[in-house]
């Protein structure tokens, strides 16, 4: 499965802008993902559309909301 994050969503699970994203070393940026997104629980609401559906059945969905990482609050 993969998720698409867009402006809020993507500032509230990387905790940078896009601005801040835009750095000259590209190997910035995959060092930052690993350290702070690896082996870390999260919690989405994603968008489900015809694109998802019969006949294509794609997996790629775009997050409508970050919820945080925290199980419990869903209960």
């Amino acid at each position: 499965m993969a998720c698409f994050l867009f402006n809020e969503a993507a500032v509230s699970l990387l905790k940078i802008t896009a601005d801040e994203l835009d750095v000259d070393d590209p190997n910035w940026i995959e060092s930052y993902l690993n350290e702070n997104l690896c082996s870390r629980r999260v919690i989405f609401v994603i968008k489900i559309d015809a694109y998802n559906l019969a006949p294509k059945f794609s997996s790629r969905f775009t997050v409508s909301n970050y919820l945080g990482d925290d199980i419990n609050m869903l209960i």
